[in-house]
């Protein structure tokens, strides 16, 4: 056995962190989106209102008066801003909460709290006032004569304006690209993950967690076999059960699933400890047609794979591949959870124990591991949720006292390890569409103003 030891940091926020740090970036993208499009629209405003500048300053305006005029627009602007940005803030945090309240740790502490706050609406203020004051002092740089005549002519201000506004447009347009980018990328994962091939025929399989009378029942592998046993023959007779098959671990269960090295045949027993982990399942002759894993090559268990019989293994594709790269198999010897085995059969590769790891599987049949499965995957040729009752029913009737504390389609398991990322894929989205709705204002701004 190994330990494994972990920060209680690590441990609370699991693998939330890079998650965080990606939506601090989005966020930040889509802060300086719009910071640039407050820039381009004063820059427009300030080429509408050069006219107007022109004849204050000819009127005799001092460079004050037109600071002050320029801080009292950017402060309504700013204000209004800041106040609306604020209010939508509070309304969007409390509704990511309660939808993403069990995916993400410690949802209850996630608010509009002051660091955050005070932060955002500093740069809104400070963001705003800088282009206001820097717009005033272009156009008071200007000669008042010129600026006349640019605007009676109809021009779009000077060189050097026209050119810090395309810089800002093109700027907005790729920081609101690079969002959306990262956004159809992250869709793109998000959409991968939900359509893998589990190996398994998750749509009709109901996983079943039975509970004996007594907590040492567990301790008796035997004692408790009889009873599940007697359980498995009334579910497998109900009308609706196409198959019936104990498990060792509920699906993508992780760290909880079962582990084992193993010893090739002619290789130095000091070389086990050096060898890979595979997954270990035990499996009943019916395991593999109720949960629909395909076998490649040889055969499934069949009840001469008895406790008296020939010790056999099933691998995975991959686990087949890790231990003979360049041959077949089927009929090679491995040493495999402390007995050496025959591999009798090569089963498709499943991604029972973890959705998104590809997991290498040993199977050994269920009469030759001594173990007490705690789980039961049952086929149904409908809903398996329509079964449900009935199951419960027949397996009370069969070992009174016994209880089943949860009846799930596996379908329904596959969902949890989606649930942070699709999460996180729907608020990358959410910060696209903002960085688009923003740049599309400020373009439309830019554009109107020099119409």
């Amino acid at each position: 056995m190994t330990a494994s030891a972990k920060a209680l940091d690590d441990d609370l926020l699991g693998d939330v962190r890079p998650v965080i740090r990606l939506l601090l970036v989005a966020s930040a993208l889509a802060m300086l989106v719009a910071i640039v499009n407050v820039g381009a629209l004063f820059l427009a405003l300030g080429l509408t209102k050069r006219q107007e500048l022109a004849v204050r300053v000819s009127l005799g305006a001092t460079p004050r008066r037109l600071l002050l005029l320029a801080l009292t627009d950017a402060s309504i602007v700013a204000t209004a801003g800041a106040v609306v940005g604020v209010a939508i803030a509070y309304g969007v945090v409390r509704l990511v909460v309660a939808f993403a309240s069990t995916q993400l740790p410690r949802a209850d502490a996630i608010d509009v709290n002051g660091v955050p706050l005070a932060v955002a609406v500093a740069l809104a203020v400070v963001a705003t006032v800088a282009f206001a004051i820097a717009c005033v002092y272009g156009q008071q740089r200007a000669e008042p004569s010129r600026a006349l005549q640019a605007a009676t002519r109809g021009g779009t201000g000077t060189r050097t304006a026209r050119r810090i506004q395309r810089a800002l447009v093109v700027a907005q347009v790729t920081l609101a690209v690079t969002v959306i980018l990262g956004a159809g990328l992250m869709a793109r994962s998000q959409l991968n993950l939900e359509t893998l091939d589990l190996g398994l025929a998750g749509d009709r399989i109901l996983i079943v967690q039975v509970v004996p009378p007594q907590q040492d029942d567990f301790a008796n592998p035997k004692r408790f076999n009889a009873g599940l046993d007697r359980i498995i023959e009334a579910v497998a007779a109900l009308p609706g059960v196409q198959g019936v098959a104990p498990l060792l671990s509920e699906p993508f269960g992780g760290m909880s699933g079962w582990d084992a090295r193993y010893l090739l045949d002619g290789q130095a027993p000091e070389e086990e400890a050096r060898q890979p982990l595979l997954n270990l399942e035990i499996a009943s002759p019916a395991f593999f047609q109720t949960l629909g894993i395909e076998i490649v090559r040889g055969r499934a268990f069949t009840d001469e794979d008895s406790a008296e019989g020939r010790p056999v293994v099933i691998l995975s594709e991959s686990a087949a591949r890790l231990a003979w790269p360049n041959k077949d198999a089927v009929g090679e010897r491995m040493k495999i959870a402390g007995t050496w085995a025959t591999v009798v059969g090569v089963a498709a590769d499943t991604r029972y124990r973890e959705l998104t790891v590809l997991r290498p599987t040993a199977y050994r049949p269920r009469d030759q591991f001594e173990a007490a499965p705690p789980f039961l995957a049952v086929r149904t040729a409908g809903d398996p949720i329509g079964v449900a009752p009935a199951i419960r029913r027949a397996g009370q009737a069969m070992w009174p006292g016994a209880t089943f504390t949860s009846l799930r389609r596996l379908d329904g398991y596959s969902s949890e390890p989606l649930a942070r990322s699709r999460v996180t894929a729907a608020l990358f989205v959410a910060f696209a569409a903002v960085c688009l709705v923003l740049s599309t204002i400020g373009l439309y701004g830019v554009v109107t103003a020099h119409v």
